[in-house]
C-alpha cells in the first residue's frame, strides 16, 4: 500500500470556502493534490481486490464482500484459535490439540526442550547417543576353511560362534552266517559363542570332519573331528562312532560315540558335542546302524537299516551341513558279509557377527 497522501497545502492543512461578498477566495485544489487523491484511492481498491482474490471471489457492486471474504478466508480457523485462548500459559508446558475445538496443556521436560532445540536429525541422534549407530549389526564374515579374520571398518566388537568338526561313524566288522554287525553314529562338534573386541587381525582354525571307520574285517572306530577356533576360543570336533561288533545273539546294541571334550576359552556359552547313536542288531536280518548326531548348522548321517530277510553290507550315511556326525556302518547275515566304511563327518564352521 502507498504511504500516507499528504494534505491539502494550506497553511492550517485544510479546505476553506471562498466569500463572494468580501472577495475571499476558496481553496484552490491543485493538480498535484487530485492525483494523489485518485491514486491513495485506487491503491486501497487494489488492497481489497487482492482480498477478494485470495478468497476466490470478484469485485462486484455489492456491499458486504470484504466481510465475507475474510469469513472466508479466516473462519474455518475460528475454533482453533478459540481453543488456544482459552489455555493460560505456564512455565514449562506445551499446547496440544485433545479435539478439533479444544486444548490443553502437558508439561514439556528438559529432554523434549532438548530436543525441539535441535537442527537435524542428525543431531537428534547424537543427543540419544545413537549418532554412530551403537549397537548395530554392520556385517557378518563366515569362515569354512582356515584363515585369519579381519574387522570391517567400524567394528566395535563380534560376537562369534565356533564349531567342532563332527566324527566319523564306526565301520561294521565283517559278519558270518547267521551274524550281524553295526557301527555307532559319529558326535557332533562342540559349540562356543563368545564376544570379543578385535583390535587386530584374529586366526581362525576350521576343524576337519572325522572321516568314518575305514572298511576291516574286524571294523574301525570312525575318526575324531577336528578342533575349530576363532583366536584363544576352542570347540573341539566331536568323537568318531564306535566300530561295530559282530554278533550272534540277539538282540543286542552296540557302544556309542561319546560327544567331545569342552570348550576353552572366554564364552558366553560353550556345549560340548552331542554323541551319536548306537547300531542296534534285532536278528542276523535285521539291523541298523548308527545315527550321526546332529549339530546347530548340520544333519547327522541318518540310521540304516537293512529289513527283515535281507542280506548284506551298507556303509554308514555321510553327515551334511557343519559340524554334524557321520553315520554307522551295517551288515546282516551271508556266507560272509563283508565290512563297509562308516559315514564320514562334516567339517566345523566359524561365523564372526560384527556389530558398531
Amino acid at each position: 500500500m502507498r504511504p500516507l497522501m499528504p494534505p491539502v497545502q494550506t497553511p492550517d492543512n485544510l479546505f476553506h470556502d471562498g466569500n463572494p461578498l468580501t472577495g475571499e477566495l476558496g481553496t484552490i485544489v491543485d493538480a498535484e493534490h487530485l492525483n494523489n487523491e485518485q491514486a491513495a484511492i485506487r491503491d486501497t481498491q487494489s488492497e481489497l481486490i487482492a482480498i477478494l482474490t485470495a478468497a476466490a471471489m470478484e469485485p462486484a457492486s455489492t456491499a458486504g464482500q470484504l466481510l465475507a471474504a475474510l469469513n472466508k478466508l479466516y473462519a474455518p480457523f475460528n475454533d482453533t484459535l478459540g481453543a488456544l485462548s482459552t489455555l493460560v500459559g505456564g512455565a514449562n508446558k506445551l499446547p496440544y490439540f485433545t479435539a478439533a475445538d479444544a486444548a490443553a496443556l502437558t508439561a514439556l521436560s528438559s529432554i523434549g526442550r532438548d530436543i525441539i532445540g535441535k537442527a537435524t536429525v542428525a543431531d537428534v541422534l547424537t543427543y540419544l547417543g545413537l549418532g554412530d549407530g551403537t549397537g548395530r549389526l554392520i556385517n557378518a564374515q563366515t569362515f569354512t576353511a582356515s584363515g585369519t579374520y579381519t574387522p570391517t571398518a567400524g567394528t566395535k566388537f563380534v560376537i562369534a560362534e565356533v564349531l567342532g568338526g563332527g566324527g566319523g561313524g564306526g565301520s561294521n566288522a565283517a559278519t558270518p552266517s547267521a551274524g550281524a554287525a553295526a557301527g555307532a553314529g559319529g558326535a557332533s562338534g562342540a559349540y562356543a559363542v563368545c564376544k570379543h573386541t578385535p583390535t587386530g587381525p584374529v586366526s581362525i582354525v576350521i576343524g576337519a570332519g572325522g572321516a568314518g571307520g575305514v572298511s576291516t574285517a574286524a571294523g574301525a572306530d570312525g575318526s575324531t573331528g577336528g578342533t575349530s577356533s576363532y583366536g584363544a576360543v576352542s570347540a573341539p570336533g566331536g568323537r568318531g562312532g564306535p566300530r561295530g561288533v559282530a554278533f550272534n545273539t540277539f538282540p543286542t546294541g552296540g557302544n556309542v560315540a561319546t560327544g567331545s571334550s569342552g570348550v576353552t576359552g572366554s564364552v558366553i556359552v560353550g556345549t560340548p558335542g552331542t554323541g551319536g547313536s548306537y547300531g542296534i542288531l534285532y536278528s542276523d536280518s535285521n539291523a541298523t546302524g548308527g545315527g550321526g548326531a546332529n549339530s546347530i548348522y548340520g544333519a547327522g548321517g541318518i540310521a540304516i537299516t537293512i529289513n527283515s530277510g535281507g542280506s548284506g553290507t551298507t556303509q554308514g550315511s555321510d553327515a551334511s551341513g557343519y559340524g554334524s556326525g557321520g553315520g554307522g556302518a551295517v551288515s546282516v547275515h551271508t556266507a560272509t558279509a563283508a565290512s563297509s566304511r562308516g559315514g564320514n563327518g562334516t567339517p566345523g564352521i566359524v561365523i564372526i557377527w560384527e556389530y558398531a
